[in-house]
């Protein structure tokens, strides 16, 4: 991202708060549940971003997250994706409202949770060896979810999963390259390869007129 912002004269600011979702849901862990003082530090961050973020009134907000892995309860038993779902499209039409357009980049593939970290340091020689099934490694996500009930043009889902999998599998390696850095990841030298997609998305949201 820092290499297309200063490609393009673009001033940014960022937020991060390490398995803590942007999204108005009751959190209450990041792939299993945290103790009560981190999950209401996380809580009162989503918040405050959510509201700086109005304020700030940026032309632009690119969010993204491990939102199938996001652990949320609001005590109504509903499904975790529509909850989820529900909760980022919240914060997403508050921006938007305020005349801030929205790009999410959905989830990667899973790494971790379908092979080992080290998969491909192992079977170097035979990478493809690494590769899972589609359905396995790339269930539905929350955040493409959201996207398609946003109804604004304003507000967009970048889903690159094509660059991870094809009609059937999901891999580690790609062209030679791994996906990879660590179990949730991706290596850098990959992601870069990822910019050109990402800057053009940027780019279309931000000539439409505000």
């Amino acid at each position: 991202m820092f290499d297309i912002a200063e490609k393009n004269g673009w001033i940014v600011d960022t937020s991060y708060y390490g398995g803590c979702p942007v999204a108005d849901v009751e959190f209450i862990g990041f792939r299993s549940a945290w103790g009560a003082a981190d999950v209401e530090r996380c809580r009162e961050w989503s918040s405050d971003l959510a509201e700086t973020v109005t304020e700030d009134d940026p032309d632009l907000v690119i969010t993204a997250m491990a939102a199938r892995l996001q652990l949320v309860d609001d005590g109504t038993d509903a499904p975790q994706i529509d909850q989820m779902s529900h909760g980022l499209l919240d914060y997403w039409k508050r921006w938007n409202d305020a005349g801030i357009k929205v790009l999410a980049l959905a989830d990667p593939p899973f790494n971790a949770e379908v092979r080992s970290p080290d998969c491909v340091l192992h079977n170097a020689d035979e990478p493809q060896s690494c590769a899972r099934p589609r359905t396995e490694a790339h269930p539905t996500d929350p955040m493409v979810v959201a996207g398609a009930s946003a109804g604004s043009e304003s507000i967009s889902v970048l889903d690159l999963t094509d660059r991870f999998c094809d009609a059937t599998s999901c891999y580690a390696v790609v062209g030679g390259i791994p996906v990879y850095y660590d179990a949730d990841h991706l290596n850098l030298e990959y992601a870069r390869l990822l910019g050109p997609d990402i800057e053009a998305a940027a780019e279309a949201l931000l000539t439409q007129s505000r």
